[in-house]
C-alpha cells in the first residue's frame, strides 16, 4: 500500500452492501472452481474511527486477527502499529517503538501478521523484524531480529506447518529473504541473483515448494547450507546464524 494523505485522523470502515442479493445471483459462465468470482455490489461508508496522533501520511499493510477480532495496521506516521477493535468499531491503542516513515535505512513498520501463539511479527527499517507480545498489556516489542541487511525488512508470510516466518529485504542488492523459526530454534538468511525480486505484495502463506525443497547440509557444523527448488530455476545459498 502506498503512502497516502488523510485529511483527518479517521480510518473509514467500508462494508459491502447487498450481500443477500449478490449471493442470489447466478455464477457467470466463466466461473472457475476455486477462483473467487467478482460481483459488482454497492459500497457505502457506514462509519469512521478516530486515530489519534499525527495525520496519517505514511501507512502500509494491515492484518485482521480472527481469533481476537482485532485489526492491526502499519502506521509509519506515528512510529507504530495501531490496533482497532473490529467487533465494536473502536480504536484500542498503538504499539510503539518502530523506525517511522523516514529512516535512513528504510522506514517501518511494513508488512505484519499475527501467529497462533499471539505474537505480532512486523518488518521494520534498519533490516529489523520486530516481535510483539500481544498477551501483555499494553502489547509491546519483546524481540528485535536483525536480518543482516542494510535497508528495511518488508513483507512477510507464515508457514503454520513448520512454524517459519519468511520475510524479504526487497531494497538490498541483491534482494534476499530470511527464514525465521517462530519457535526460536533457528534462523537462515540467503540470497541469489537467480531468484526473482521479493514481492512487495505480502503473500498469505509460504509457497508449498519452499517446504519441499532439497536441503544439502554443509560438511562443517554450523556452516553454509544450500537449498534448491527442483521444480524451478530459483536457488539460493543460506548461512546458519545464531538464534
Amino acid at each position: 500500500m502506498h503512502a497516502r494523505t488523510a485529511a483527518a485522523l479517521l480510518l473509514g470502515l467500508i462494508l459491502v452492501g447487498g450481500q443477500h442479493r449478490a449471493q442470489s445471483q447466478q455464477r457467470p459462465q466463466a466461473f472457475i472452481p476455486g477462483i473467487p468470482t467478482a460481483l459488482n455490489t454497492p459500497l457505502s461508508l457506514v462509519g469512521a474511527i478516530a486515530i489519534p496522533g499525527l495525520p496519517l501520511v505514511s501507512t502500509d499493510l494491515l492484518w485482521v486477527d480472527q481469533a481476537s477480532q482485532r485489526l492491526y495496521f502499519s502506521d509509519r506516521t506515528n512510529f507504530g502499529v495501531d490496533i482497532v477493535d473490529t467487533e465494536n468499531d473502536s480504536y484500542v491503542g498503538r504499539i510503539t517503538g518502530f523506525v517511522g516513515p523516514t529512516g535512513a535505512r528504510g522506514g517501518g513498520p511494513n508488512g505484519l501478521l499475527v501467529t497462533p501463539d499471539n505474537k505480532l511479527w512486523a518488518g521494520d527499517g534498519n533490516s529489523l523484524v520486530q516481535v510483539v507480545d500481544l498477551s501483555v498489556s499494553p502489547p509491546r516489542i519483546t524481540r528485535s531480529i536483525d536480518t543482516g541487511g542494510n535497508m528495511r525488512a518488508d513483507e512477510l508470510a507464515y508457514d503454520p506447518a513448520d512454524h517459519i516466518i519468511l520475510i524479504g529485504n526487497d531494497r538490498e542488492s541483491p534482494p534476499f529473504i530470511t527464514l525465521i523459526s517462530t519457535d526460536g530454534t533457528r534462523r537462515f538468511t540467503g540470497s541469489s541473483s537467480m531468484c526473482p525480486r521479493p514481492s512487495r505484495t505480502s503473500p498469505s502463506s509460504i509457497p508449498r515448494h519452499w517446504r519441499s525443497a532439497r536441503c544439502i547440509r554443509s560438511p562443517v557444523a554450523g556452516g553454509p547450507v544450500s537449498r534448491s527448488d527442483p521444480s524451478s530455476v530459483c536457488s539460493w545459498r543460506a548461512a546458519r546464524l545464531t538464534s
